[in-house]
């Protein structure tokens, strides 16, 4: 009961305090310490008041308190002691009266943490006692022991005397409840040597609930008696002892004390003994003990002591219903055995539990045999075996121990004692997973132990194995004299140390030894060393693990005595590192100098290279400890930490430094700086800290950290954030403070930044019910967001509440944009709503106008987010996004709606997107492509190319999306003739490598100045659309008319460039849907990847070239390769037929033909020869169709000039009269383009034939000829004259290389031939 001895420590002490006293003056603070250090040492509390009579016979106090830091625990009031102090000079103590009026004990006293203990050691010594003790009185009036100790206030009062003096003792005390219960304790013992007379009287009663059933648990709180009485000579004592419960006798025995002769002889007796006890003690045990003792319990002893001091238990034996213990012991004068026979046997009727203290216990079978008799050898055996025990989460299959060895003690002689052990335990199990791992499921074991009286005993050869690791060693201990001083050596080796992973809560890994040596006794004196070794020791940890490579050696070196703590060495030493401390330790003075280096610091921490040292010391005195720690590390780093860091004045002065951030943060460069100090002040420990860095950054930092209410302000500035954040610029500061009240932590900051921003958040951090409040502006977003323009603001509140964080936020924005979140951000189920406006999208999108709307809910439940969002916007554009938002990227969503696509302008201009798009879309899984699927698609949707004239029309497209697929298939009218269609996959990720057909069905292409076609076929687009798709395929040519235009357009010849000047935002914005003007877009675009081509272009015949003269039919066939980069033209069309008609002279064409160079204006060289007077002329035109160049020749030689005259006159330059000057100028301006279309071109393009010409033979008659093809490979004409007769032919092309020919005349002359032509 550890409030009696809290209680009977003040009582007693006080005396001893009082009598060692030796003035007044050092009375009360003698007496202060001594209690102190009986009740618990430092941090108990103890107050004396009115201390008189020191000196005297008789003292008093008038009150002592004791506290701790939880307040007052003991009171004693009206303390007397009235003695006689002389008898101190005899060794006797005597003491009339000792008493208080009151002791209250209201609880136990805490505990004081004083974390490690005094370094000293305290030397053991045996106590003394005074030979003789008298206490006439001993009086409490009053005892209160607080409801804390045991569950309800206890009142009681204490009365009694007790004497000791040569061999006579006596005692009575009386203990009786003063409260509303029973409760009665009395002792009263006397034992007179002279007479040899022994009287004992014990009673204690208690009532139902009483103190010592609560104490003893004993079920159902009975009312407890119990009495033991007896009087009389020991030769002839008996002692009756009587347990009751509720009025029922449990146990029941006597103790009898006699004398017969002794076995040696003599005049002494021998004394002899003898005891009794059973009865039915199950109510005294809770019920899961029953049947461990059944209905009847014995114990029977028996045995006599001899006059020299042999002893022998003749008998011995105990019963229970689950337990039969017996035998007998035998030892001589000098306390030797000379005969042991014990036996016990346990269970073996199931396992049952035993009725011990802790957890509970449960044995199958148990048996107990320990054998020895001096009179047939001086061997002893021994064996203990049990089987399933069971025990707070341990498990024990079969235990088997076995010793044996020898006893020797004959009487005058040195007793001496061997003993070789051997243990098994298999079968081990553990509740908790990380020791089973650790221990294994077997343990066994030896050793040996040797002991001679008077000497060490002596332990050796202990092996104790597991199946992951081994304990071996020896140890000697000295007798009590020295403390128990004990020699030992051990070793513990691991192969294995990952089986100790889960045991010491870390990966591990490797292979260690460790050894202890040295000296230890009681008192906590030790000399020891010790020693190991790990091998590829790892932790788990990637930035340790490169430290403990290969082998790592400990080695430690420390004794302790009075004197303190010397560690003569601790070192961990390996190829990485070293790690090293000593020094001196004791309670006044105490010095310790460390070091530690790591030889190349990237092994942690790869972006730091070098070494890594650190060496300092500590030092203690009277004041305090002091540190001095000096570091160096990679980068050129250092730090320094100085000053004193204990006591009242303490003050540490740290300063670091890195010379240039980048090697770790490559983004920055520059230098960075941290110091300040830390101070010891009444109120707390106060900081007051420095920082320097890149970019002028600086920042301060000060504050009281500890005591009440701490707080601390700071202040960080950077001139300019561009280096941070390059594309803005300007300064940014930021100060607050930092506040402890009693309600939590407040914080109140305040944030200036570039542009104006400015931003406060104030509120409580810590506590119950915190809450923030922040508020930023931003006078205007254009320097953010160049494109626009505009203030923006965020409002709101974040407060925590009992189902998590709210949060409540206004956002207001440029162009009328407003938001705005609330709801529950954390907790079991995070709930928020959220909503967004713009009132006007025009803003944003010109083209579109119309408000967008957002609205939605976000939940938490099972582990996910459940997402609700609406959105509607201009045009009809809804969605409507639904799903599951799961923890790891896990995602369910399907989003459903439609939008416009005119929505897609400012991407396409000049081009143009009208239309509607619907979209069905999932996503199921991470969010990537692969997890996408669904639909987007349109209906009658209108797309413009403004540059390449074209558009398409009635566009009907889909796209079907899965597994990061999208299968396209598209179909639209082209707006000058003719369908296209597009089909096939496109893979969305990586280069989108796409496998697409593209299908033209009579597709007209134009730049309705130069050329007019119908092309029809199929392209294939193989490979990656971002670049290097292949483009291969054959497009065929319909009727195709190229035009050589006239250089002019008006007499006044071309326009010249218009200048636009002071356009308006309309006209500007007129051009750039057209493509033209300054900053208009195009069509081309910016050049990008190249794409591989290979294009058949077929057009056998219906190629027709015409202007300035020329009328001729072409046909042939062109392969486009190379890449769209660099296109490489083969092959080209050729001349079928044609002519050249300039002042009513018509040429045949000789040669012609049309090649493509790179570009889409056609490259065309056309020569039709003639006969003249001077010899053979030609005319050649050649060159791109917008711009083709005439030249002239002839054979021989002559100037352009005279060529002219010939071709035309047949006749010298120098014979031509001014009417045929003036007509050869208008063949010359014909030629040049300055001659338009002509009456003929422009008949034959009103009746819609593919050929007409007028001619005049030598005769003067005037012939006509028409053609035109009747289908793609036939073409026919007629030709007819004024002088009479005509003449119709059919030209057939029965493959790209053979045509058949044939004609009928007016005198029905017909001709007919098959023709074979090839290129080369």
């Amino acid at each position: 009961m550890i409030w009696l001895r809290y209680i009977l420590i003040a009582l007693v002490l006080c005396v001893p305090g009082i009598l060692s006293a030796q003035d007044s003056d050092d009375d009360k603070g003698y007496l202060t310490r001594l209690l102190q250090d009986s009740l618990g040492g430092e941090g108990r509390v103890v107050d004396i008041t009115g201390f008189e009579g020191a000196l005297s016979s008789e003292a008093t106090i008038d009150k002592i308190t004791v506290a701790d830091k939880e307040g007052v625990w003991l009171t004693l009031t009206d303390l007397t002691l009235q003695w006689t102090r002389s008898a101190l000079l005899r060794g006797e103590f005597d003491v009339q009266t000792l008493s208080a009026k009151t002791i209250t004990l209201a609880r136990a006293p805490k505990e004081q943490d004083d974390g490690l203990p005094a370094p000293e050691a305290a030397p053991f010594s045996l106590p003394e006692l005074p030979v003789a003790i008298n206490l006439d009185t001993l009086k409490v009036d009053q005892i209160t022991i607080g409801a804390p100790i045991l569950g309800e206030e206890l009142r009681l009062s204490l009365k009694g005397s007790a004497a000791l003096a040569g061999g006579d003792a006596s005692v009575d005390i009386t203990a009786r409840r003063v409260d509303d219960k029973r409760g009665t304790f009395h002792i009263k013992a006397s034992f007179v040597e002279a007479t040899q007379m022994l009287g004992l009287d014990l009673a204690l009663g208690e009532a139902e609930d009483g103190i010592a059933v609560k104490l003893l648990d004993l079920p159902g709180q009975p009312s407890v008696d119990l009495t033991i009485a007896g009087n009389g000579p020991l030769d002839e004592f008996t002692s009756d002892i009587a347990l009751k419960t509720d009025g029922q006798e449990r146990l029941t025995g006597k103790v009898t004390l006699g004398a017969v002769k002794a076995r040696a002889g003599g005049d002494d007796p021998a004394r002899r003994f003898s005891a009794e006890l059973g009865g039915d003690v199950t109510p005294l045990f809770a019920p899961r003990y029953h049947r461990f003792f059944g209905d009847e319990v014995s114990l029977r002893v028996a045995g006599q002591r001899e006059p020299d001091g042999a002893l022998e238990v003749s008998e011995l034996t105990l019963k229970a219903q689950e337990l039969a213990l017996s035998g007998a012991i035998t030892l001589n004068a000098d306390q030797w055995p000379t005969q042991i026979a014990l036996e016990a046997e346990l269970g073996g009727r199931g396992p049952v539990i035993l009725p011990i203290t802790g957890p509970q216990t449960k044995v199958s079978r148990a048996a107990l045999n320990i054998t020895y008799s001096a009179d047939q050898s001086n061997e002893w055996t021994a064996r203990f075996d049990i089987s399933e025990l069971a025990r707070a989460g341990i498990g024990i299959g079969a235990l088997q121990l076995s010793a044996g060895g020898v006893l020797e003690g004959d009487v005058g002689t040195l007793g001496r004692v061997t003993a070789d052990v051997r243990f098994a335990a298999e079968e081990l199990s553990f509740a908790d997973p990380a020791l089973a791992e650790a221990v294994g499921s077997s343990l066994v074991g030896t050793f040996r132990m040797d002991y001679t009286e008077d000497e060490p005993l002596v332990l050796s050869d202990l092996d104790l194995r597991s199946p992951s690791a081994q304990l071996t060693g020896a140890a000697e201990v000295d007798t009590l004299k020295s403390g128990f001083e004990t020699d030992l050596q051990a070793k513990l080796t691991t192969s294995d140390l990952s089986k100790f992973s889960k045991l010491v809560g870390q990966p591990l890994t490797g292979a260690a030894e460790v050894s202890l040596t040295g000296t230890t006794a009681l008192g906590g004196q030790f000399d020891m060393a010790v020693s190991g070794t790990s091998t590829d020791l790892a932790l788990g940890q990637p930035q340790v693990d490169p430290l403990l490579r290969g082998q790592t050696e400990l080695d430690i070196v420390a004794r302790r005595n009075t004197l303190g703590i010397t560690l003569e060495r601790a070192e961990i030493v390996n190829d990485q590192m070293t790690l090293s401390a000593t020094g001196t330790f004791a309670s006044e003075a105490s010095e310790a100098s460390y070091a530690l280096r790591i030889a190349e610091f990237s092994q942690i921490d790869p972006r730091l290279p070098g070494p890594l040292t650190a060496h300092g010391k500590a030092v203690k005195d009277a004041v305090g400890w002091r540190v001095d720690l000096t570091a160096a590390g990679p980068l050129d780093a250092r730090a320094k930490i100085a000053g004193l860091v204990t006591g009242p004045n303490a003050r540490i002065r740290f300063d670091a430094g890195l010379p240039d951030i980048r090697p770790l943060v490559p983004a920055y460069s520059g230098a960075v700086a941290l110091n300040g100090t830390l101070a010891q002040s009444p109120e707390g420990w106060l900081i007051d800290t420095d920082l320097s860095g890149p970019y002028g950054l600086t920042a301060e930092v000060d504050g009281r950290l500890t005591g009440e209410n701490p707080n601390f302000r700071y202040d960080a500035r950077l001139p300019d954030i561009r280096p941070i954040v390059p594309a803005y610029t300007g300064p940014l500061a930021m100060t607050g403070t930092l506040q402890q009240a009693s309600e939590g932590w407040l914080i109140d900051t305040d944030l200036n930044g570039p542009y104006s921003l400015t931003a406060d958040v104030a509120g409580r951090i810590t506590g119950d019910g915190r809450n923030i409040r922040f508020d930023a502006k931003l006078p205007d977003v254009r320097p953010l967001v160049p494109a626009y323009s505009g203030p923006l603001a965020v409002t709101g509140t974040l407060v925590e509440a009992s189902q998590g964080w709210l949060i409540d936020t206004d956002l207001r924005g440029p162009y009328g944009i407003v938001a705005d979140v609330e709801g529950t951000v954390t907790g079991d189920a995070p709930a928020f709503r959220y909503t967004a406006r713009l009132p006007d999208i025009r803003s944003f999108v010109p083209e579109i106008g119309g408000a967008l709307t957002l609205d939605g809910t976000a939940q938490q439940a099972a582990g996910a987010w459940q997402i609700d969002t609406a959105l509607t916007g201009p045009g009809g554009t809804n969605a409507k996004i639904a799903g599951t938002i799961a923890s790891g990227d896990q995602m369910n969503l399907t989003a459903r709606g439609s939008a416009p696509l005119g929505l897609s302008e400012p991407f396409l201009r000049p081009r143009s997107l009208q239309g509607q798009a619907n979209f069905d879309l999932a996503l199921n899984g991470a969010p990537t492509l692969g997890a996408l699927s669904g639909t987007i698609s349109t209906t009658g949707a209108r797309f413009s190319a403004p540059k390449l004239l074209v558009a398409l029309t009635g566009i009907d497209a889909r796209a079907d999306i899965t597994n990061g697929r999208a299968n396209l298939s598209l179909s639209a009218n082209v707006s000058n003739g003719g369908r296209l269609s597009v089909s096939g996959p496109v893979q969305l990720s990586g280069a989108m490598p796409a496998d697409l057909k593209v299908s033209l069905a009579e597709v007209v292409v134009t730049d309705a100045l130069i050329y007019h076609t119908r092309i029809s076929g199929s392209l294939g687009i193989n490979g990656p659309l971002l670049g290097g798709a292949r483009i291969a395929g054959r497009l065929s040519l319909g009727k195709t008319s190229i035009s050589i235009p006239s250089t002019g357009i008006t007499s006044f010849g071309s326009l010249p460039p218009i200048t636009h000047v002071n356009t308006s935002a309309a006209v500007r914005d007129t051009q750039k849907r057209a493509g033209v003007g300054p900053g208009s877009g195009g069509d081309a675009g910016a050049s990008g990847p190249g794409y591989p081509l290979d294009v058949t272009i077929s057009a056998p015949s219906r190629i027709y070239v015409r202007g300035r003269g020329l009328d001729a039919e072409l046909g042939g066939e062109l392969r486009l390769t190379g890449t769209t980069s660099d296109i490489i033209s083969a092959g080209r069309f050729d001349l079928i037929r044609g002519r050249l008609d300039v002042l009513e002279k018509r040429f045949d064409l000789d040669e012609g033909r049309v090649l493509l160079q790179g570009d889409f204006d056609p490259y065309l060289v056309f020569v039709a020869r003639t006969e003249t007077g001077e010899g053979t002329a030609s005319v050649t035109i050649e060159g791109p169709a917008s711009s083709p160049e005439v030249r002239f020749g002839a054979v021989p030689d002559a100037p352009q000039d005279e060529v002219l005259s010939q071709i035309f006159f047949r006749r010298d330059l120098t014979q031509l009269s001014p009417l045929q000057a003036a007509q050869l100028a208008s063949a010359v301006a014909t030629l040049a383009g300055k001659g338009g279309e002509g009456l003929v071109g422009t008949i034959r393009r009103k009746i819609g034939v593919d050929d007409l010409d007028i001619t005049t033979d030598e005769e003067g008659n005037t012939g006509l000829r028409v053609g035109k093809y009747i289908s793609e490979k036939v073409y026919t004409d007629v030709t007819t004259s004024s002088g009479g007769g005509g003449e119709v032919s059919l030209n057939i092309d029965l493959s790209p290389s053979v045509t058949a020919s044939g004609s009928v005349d007016s005198e029905n002359e017909s001709k007919l031939g098959i023709f074979f032509q090839k290129d080369y």
